[in-house]
């Protein structure tokens, strides 16, 4: 009865491994003979337990050749197109305990990020800005975290 890969040692799995190895055998190879682990388990045994397997090369996994790669070719991405916000002086403005209206590359961590204005595409979107522990401050934790009502 033989054992499966998941039911191997360690050095079960090394032994397996060297049972199967011939010169030159990539770690797909490997893992073909072996009926069980994939190639990306192999590679891990070998980067973990280089020491073992030292004297078991692992072929490289794409030789060097001078034939040009042919292949599909990708799609080219397209630009987004980023609007350029240029360098404004926000004046916040204060409701009650909140700060109200800064755009989210001047919030800290320790800022509130719920949003305060309905800004519609390519405009600029405004966050609370009030100091918070987390994402929100607690006014606004409270309005984002309801219980089930």
């Amino acid at each position: 009865m033989s054992m499966h890969w998941v039911d191997l040692t360690t050095e079960g799995r090394i032994e397996a491994i060297k049972a199967v190895y011939e010169p030159g055998m990539s770690a797909s190879e490997i893992a073909a003979s072996i009926g069980g682990p994939t190639r990306n388990a192999i590679i891990g045994m070998y980067g973990r337990y280089s020491k073992q397997l030292e004297q078991f090369p692992l072929r490289p996994f794409r030789a060097c050749s001078t034939k040009p790669r042919t292949g599909r070719k990708l799609p080219k991405r397209k630009k987004q197109n980023i609007p350029f916000i240029p360098e404004v002086v926000f004046e916040p403005t204060y409701a009650g305990d909140h700060t109200c209206g800064r755009p989210i590359v001047m919030l800290d961590s320790r800022q509130c990020r719920w949003p305060v204005n309905d800004a519609d595409r390519g405009e600029m979107h405004l966050f609370c800005g009030a100091p918070s522990t987390g994402s929100f401050c607690s006014h606004h934790s409270s309005l984002a975290y309801r219980s089930g009502e």
